[in-house]
């Protein structure tokens, strides 16, 4: 392969192992006009992709390696079946076997098991390969009709080793909006840290949201929206922006009213300080500025939210302990996701500069302080216990809060440090160049990897979706694009050397769907 044609396209194994990896070797720009990504592009992102090679010349033996390795695997670990229908599950299987009666097992998310026993021998070849040296056979199981939707385990057991399958019965239509003119509704959208008023303190918190919801539904309308409320870096490392979270499944304390916590109104120190002359002039200072001071204004509410989780950790109330247990079992992360804070609070830098053993994920607890962690878990279970009462309060009434799930997570984040494997960590998601950014987008923060989180059967994706709509009666998916396909910009290349990486969209949408 000598031209860069021969090395991308389709015909060469370079372009065939683009291909099997979901790697688009060309793509069109906002123009129509069809650009090709270069070898050296697609060498990089098939590199971040997990792909066996260095260079061009590598690529047969990885495509080898490739569809070796998928025609061994029996089983894709993921398939859909919507509306209640029926679904097929393509089987790859030894010639040996191939018309043996298998026994496969359905274990419904509700723990029951349906036993499926399938004689092979009925079923017609749909493909066959050849693997060093042993055929290989592929045949379309039918999965049954009627599955109640969730998500379901489906295992086969062959030749001594069990192969396991996701079957994700989800509905095609997870909302249908009325016709009629009488039952449309209207809110309002809006920034919530810039719906600032006589009492809260330089932005808009959790309290300002009812009361806009409060004022929407008198007027008549039925949904009040605003920006990502998502964990947010606003010490060291800082970043307030919504839409590089600390995490998507933990909430930004920053939005919390402090004087509504359940702690308030028994802990004299957060009263005091809450009153105290040096606080009012700081809460004076960000009331009177025209940009929102992220740093100042967690920095003074932290002080107080601090207090109260001294206070509460002091076990003065055993209700208020009973239903903190209740939040930790709810939110199993939810201590790792503090202890993260609180060692990056520490080392005062991202977890990607920490000591080795803390960058691995072993922390002891000298690497934080217990303190600091209490605080982070604390704010933690007061904003749910807040916006849990104020989401209930409106769902009830048939009005909706309107959330935002951004489309990533920051590098730097809890999620990244925690889950790294399912994100492909040595590029940026971004976008090609337009005609308003004529020289693409980096967006700075690592896509999710398609494989790997299709292997883990999307728990991580599922969790950010679940996070949000316990709450949101409506839920705006960051560029919806994303279910389909990422523009990749690998490390050290600019927006305009990226190209773009295929996502099972079928998959996603189900998931989404469902939840």
């Amino acid at each position: 392969m000598t031209a860069a044609g021969a090395k991308t396209g389709g015909t060469g194994p370079l372009g065939r192992l683009a291909r099997a990896y979901g790697v688009q070797t060309a793509y069109y720009d906002i123009t129509h006009k069809r650009v090709t990504a270069s070898p050296r592009t697609i060498l990089a992102v098939l590199r971040a992709l997990g792909a066996p090679l260095e260079k061009a010349e590598d690529a047969r033996d990885a495509l080898r390696d490739h569809e070796q390795a998928r025609w061994r695997r029996p089983c894709d670990p993921v398939v859909v079946v919507w509306d209640g229908g029926t679904g097929e599950l393509p089987v790859r299987l030894p010639h040996t076997v191939s018309d043996a009666r298998i026994d496969f097992r359905l274990r419904l998310e509700d723990g029951s098991v349906r036993e499926l026993p399938c004689d092979l021998s009925r079923l017609p070849a749909a493909q066959e390969k050849d693997v060093e040296g042993e055929r290989y056979v592929m045949k379309k199981i039918e999965l049954p009709g009627g599955l109640p939707w969730g998500y379901h385990r489906l295992t086969v057991e062959i030749r001594g080793k069990t192969a396991e399958t996701l079957v994700i019965a989800a509905p095609r239509k997870a909302f249908i909006p009325p016709e009629d003119a009488e039952n449309r509704t209207w809110g309002v959208f809006l920034p919530l840290y810039a719906l600032t008023s006589q009492r809260s303190l330089g932005s808009g918190d959790l309290t300002d949201l009812a009361s806009l919801m409060e004022w929407v539904s008198g007027l008549g309308g039925k949904v009040a929206g605003t920006l990502p409320l998502l964990a947010a870096f606003l010490s060291e490392p800082f970043n307030p922006s919504p839409y590089a979270p600390a995490s998507r499944l933990f909430w930004n304390e920053f939005y919390l009213d402090v004087a509504r916590v359940p702690e308030f109104s028994a802990c004299p120190p957060a009263r005091e300080l809450f009153s105290s002359p040096a606080f009012l002039e700081e809460v004076d200072v960000l009331r009177a500025s025209h940009l929102v001071d992220y740093r100042r204004g967690m920095a003074l509410k932290r002080g107080v939210i601090e207090e109260l989780a001294r206070f509460f950790f002091a076990g003065n109330d055993p209700g208020r302990q009973g239903a903190y247990r209740d939040f930790l079992a709810a939110n199993p992360d939810a201590e790792g996701y503090a202890v993260f804070r609180a060692t990056g609070e520490k080392q005062q830098s991202p977890w990607p500069a920490w000591p080795k053993p803390f960058k691995e994920r072993v922390i002891t607890p000298e690497a934080y302080d217990e303190e600091v962690k209490r605080y982070h878990l604390y704010a933690q279970f007061v904003f749910d216990e807040q916006f849990s009462a104020i989401s209930r309060r409106f769902r009830e009434r048939g009005e909706a809060l309107y959330l935002d799930l951004p489309l990533g997570v920051s590098y730097d984040s809890y999620d990244v440090w925690r889950q790294r494997d399912l994100f492909v960590l040595d590029v940026a998601a971004g976008a090609p160049p337009d005609d308003f950014f004529t020289r693409g987008q980096d967006w700075g923060f690592p896509p999710m990897h398609p494989a790997r989180n299709r292997e883990d059967g999307y728990q991580y994706y599922r969790a950010c979706l679940r996070h949000q709509l316990r709450h949101a009666g409506i839920l705006r998916i960051d560029h919806v694009m994303g279910l389909h396909r990422f523009f990749f910009v690998p490390r050290g290349m600019t927006a305009q050397e990226g190209t773009y990486v295929r996502y099972p969209a079928e998959e996603l949408y189900a998931v989404l769907s469902l939840e």
